[in-house]
């Protein structure tokens, strides 16, 4: 069997652990299925939350 040999740690100055930064990029303009897909989503989350809003004043 093989002997273990530890390497040396490199000091803390000289080494580092921060995470890979991605390159930025600008975002795409939704086109018009997603803007229709958003409307729908905006109006389903807006009755839901006047729906609980409701439901809590009613009970109260």
């Amino acid at each position: 069997m093989g002997k273990l040999r530890l390497q040396p740690q490199a000091s803390l100055s000289s080494s580092h652990n921060y995470a890979n930064e991605p390159k930025m990029y600008y975002a795409n303009q939704p086109n018009q299925e997603q803007q229709r897909q958003y409307s729908v989503q905006g109006v389903l989350a807006t009755l839901i939350v006047t729906t609980v809003i409701l439901v809590a004043l009613s009970v109260s």
